[in-house]
């Protein structure tokens, strides 16, 4: 599976595939994956190690700001970036709308 991610990472783009990555850990993500990374969208984390990572992978977030993570606010959040113009600090509003869904019951095998 880990191969397949890391395929994907590398050469999806060509194919029309983008890869959407979320973790808590970004040390344990392969660097063959967090390598291909184009945006990052940091809240708060505060594991030295894991923010000293990012900024070897993310060195277009700038290190000031990747060091204000470990006081994010809930909704708080880094985004740099091709996709903002510049990295920013941002507040992400409360939903919109209801929140739905539930437990999904599983069989037992």
């Amino acid at each position: 599976m880990r191969e397949r991610l890391v395929q994907i990472a590398a050469e999806g783009r060509k194919f029309g595939l983008w890869l959407l990555l979320s973790t808590q850990r970004p040390t344990k993500v392969h660097p063959g994956i967090l390598s291909q990374c184009d945006n990052l969208a940091l809240m708060k984390m505060t594991s030295p190690s894991d923010l000293a990572e990012l900024g070897t992978y993310f060195g277009y977030a700038p290190t000031a700001l990747l060091e204000r993570s470990p006081w994010f606010r809930q909704g708080e959040a880094l985004f740099a970036g091709g996709f903002v113009p510049a990295p920013s600090l941002l507040k992400v509003r409360a939903r919109l709308t209801p929140e739905g869904g539930g437990d999904v019951r599983v069989p037992l095998r």
